[in-house]
């Protein structure tokens, strides 16, 4: 008869506590990076577990898009997806191991528990070398391919990184130095103390001094005190510049330079791992006093806080500037051009300072008796204005995202100006457009503006010979408002061919309007037309050469097929007229109580005022759409007013016959 072979204790033992701590480790982060920079001073942090990943893993992919990185999407990583499994796998082998694993087959279980640490590092590694690597090249910041160490410091640009690994991590290690070390350890441990006894406890109490010595050296310092890259000041830059033929370019390398930098001379300045230029609060960080300056690469951060100064990240003086692939930060204002012109200013990040009110910060592009200047391709963020001109002629402002700011386009008194293809969201108005003329906006965005302060999308006040053509402006409060328009008798006013919609009033016009409308898409606003004040249904025109607009709440026909309404479009505006007459009952504007009235009225036509508009040749398609979920989101809210104007009567009518029921049921 076999006899059984003999559980070996001690390896059991070893054997459960490395299941344990690999259990323990499969709950806890794995491994931690850090990354530091001077627009980041407290740091921004991703942490891993085996599962998922955490941190600011979304203001991380947003800087990412600047340099062309991919986004960070953990969901669509599957070793997170199997981790769950392989913790079960290495558990489930440790457990069995301990019982049945004798001799030469226990180093399937040290190779088990060692195998966890060992390919998530070299896997993670992997990732980040593909991540350094694929590099889109029509990024707003171009940046060489690198590769992001696991472990240790990696710099790229003026981002400083500590990449460490957690405590989860080191209870796989601990898993497996139980099972590969531990029975022996312990064997030599119990055998030298039943030999010496006290020798042994000395030993026992050295080892983990050692121990712990050796893991708190292991274990990288924080990046904020270990990273911070050297500091000099802004003389470097400045005897670099001295030192420079006229004309030539000077590299600045990283770093973080302190202190206000003057440029008296043709240069161009180029900074290479976008090196930091801090003003310290002294006023103007970078002053340029000379024509045919260029400066590209820099983080600009630091200007006067006193609001009464007006500092900038960038003045300029001279001619001919060109202000390139920059990141300016903590300026009250961003780049001011005084009495200058025709420079060049692209694909700058911008914002002011955020520790200060709204109304506090300053532009981050200011022009002033500036002409000539290109604007493109610039974000711009939480400041006053997004690009303020006065007394500014013939610039171009294409391109450009502007989100946060109070009007993203300012102008005064400026004429001959384009503001094409840009991108307004989320500001109290998109554009307002004062006492200038001959301003065209084509091709933009300008969109949830919808602040109750304003909430204009453009805003129009005493202006003459403006263009509004093939723009979308949609989640506006009030998508065009105008007085003055035009100022003069001679000049003109036209909005052609944009889709005006989802606003909760399309067109605001004060009677002294006398602006052409034709080819316009009006669809999903609770009003298209209102008057502001007085009477607007007598000047304004609404079609062009037999061409009008489209409008969502038209119920004519097309008989032949033309593309143009049969029947003349008339818009009334019900509750525009009462409201006249009793102003009090503009306590309900962009209420269902005004949806209804107006409805009402339609359908029941006792009440009838003069039409706000005469559309003589209404369209019978869209010129324009918008393809997003507002739309689908609109006609989802028309139907549950539908429904409520349907239901409403009808349960009252069910409510009303039951208790009549009731009644006479009673009798």
């Amino acid at each position: 008869m076999m006899r059984r072979p003999k559980i070996d204790l001690v390896w059991l033992l070893f054997s459960v506590a490395a299941a344990l701590s690999a259990l323990i480790g499969a709950f806890l982060p794995l491994w931690k990076l850090e990354l530091i920079a001077p627009q980041y001073p407290k740091g921004l942090f991703i942490v891993a577990h085996g599962y998922a990943m955490s941190g600011d893993i979304k203001e991380i992919n947003s800087l990412n898009h600047y340099v062309g990185l991919s986004p960070l999407k953990p969901e669509e990583i599957i070793e997170l997806q199997l981790f769950p499994f392989s913790v079960v796998a290495i558990v489930f082998v440790l457990l069995v191991g301990g019982v049945v694993f004798r001799g030469r087959m226990r180093i399937a279980s040290m190779l088990v528990a060692a195998s966890m640490p060992f390919f998530m590092l070299a896997d993670l590694q992997y990732q980040l070398y593909v991540f350094g690597h694929e590099v889109n090249s029509d990024a707003p910041l171009d940046i060489v391919p690198f590769t992001p160490h696991v472990l240790g410091k990696t710099q790229v640009m003026n981002f400083h990184s500590v990449a460490r690994p957690a405590l989860g991590l080191w209870m796989f290690v601990l898993a497996a130095l139980l099972v590969s070390v531990g029975p022996q350890c312990w064997r030599w441990l119990k055998k030298t103390w039943n030999n010496t006894g006290k020798v042994a406890s000395a030993t026992v109490i050295a080892v983990a001094v050692l121990a712990t010595v050796g893991f708190v050296a292991a274990v990288p310092p924080t990046a904020s005190h270990a990273l911070s890259p050297p500091t000099l000041t802004t003389k470097f830059i400045s005897d670099a510049i001295s030192k420079a033929a006229t004309g030539g370019t000077v590299h600045i390398p990283s770093g973080t330079y302190e202190g206000i930098l003057s440029i008296d001379k043709p240069i161009n300045l180029v900074g290479d791992g976008l090196p930091v230029i801090d003003g310290l609060g002294l006023g103007d960080v970078i002053t340029i006093n000379a024509d045919d300056v260029s400066i590209t690469g820099f983080a600009i951060r630091g200007t006067s806080r006193e609001v009464t100064t007006e500092s900038a990240g960038i003045r300029i003086f001279g001619d001919r500037a060109t202000i390139d692939s920059n990141q300016i930060s903590d300026a009250l204002y961003g780049v001011v051009a005084s009495e200058s012109s025709d420079h060049t200013i692209t694909k700058n990040s911008i914002s002011s300072v955020l520790d200060l009110s709204p109304e506090r910060r300053g532009h981050t592009i200011y022009l002033h008796y500036s002409s000539g200047n290109t604007i493109d391709g610039n974000t711009l963020t939480d400041a006053k204005d997004g690009v303020y001109l006065q007394f500014s002629d013939r610039n171009s402002i294409r391109n450009n995202t502007a989100t946060r700011v109070r009007y993203a386009t300012h102008l005064m008194f400026s004429n001959s100006n384009l503001i094409a293809d840009n991108i307004f969201r989320d500001n109290v108005s998109g554009g307002v457009l004062m006492f200038s003329r001959d301003v065209h906006f084509i091709g933009n965005e300008i969109a949830y503006n919808a602040s109750s302060a304003a909430g204009y999308g453009l805003m129009f006040k005493e202006v003459d010979d403006i263009e509004v053509t093939k723009n979308l402006i949609h989640h506006n409060r009030v998508a065009l408002a105008m007085e003055g328009a035009p100022f003069t008798p001679s000049a003109s006013v036209e909005v052609k061919d944009n889709l005006i919609g989802y606003n909760k009033v399309a067109v605001a016009l004060f009677t002294t309007t006398n602006v052409l409308f034709a080819g316009n898409t009006f669809v999903g606003n609770r009003d298209h037309v209102n008057a502001v004040a007085g009477s607007i249904e007598f000047k304004n025109k609404w079609s062009d050469s037999g061409r009008g607009n489209y409008w969502d709440d038209y119920r004519g026909y097309d008989a032949d097929k033309n593309g143009v309404g049969d029947i003349k479009y008339a818009y009334r505006g019900i509750f525009d007229s009462l409201a006249e007459k009793k102003p009090i009952l503009h306590a309900y504007d962009f209420t269902l109580a005004r949806v209804a009235l107006d409805m009402a009225a339609s359908w029941f036509p006792i009440y009838r005022p003069v039409p706000r508009v005469t559309d003589e040749f209404p369209l019978m398609q869209r010129t324009m759409f918008l393809v997003e979920k507002s739309e689908r989101a609109n006609h989802t809210y028309d139907i549950l007013i539908l429904l409520m104007l349907v239901m409403f009567p009808s349960l009252l009518f069910m409510v009303s016959a039951r208790s009549a029921r009731k009644k006479w049921k009673a009798c």
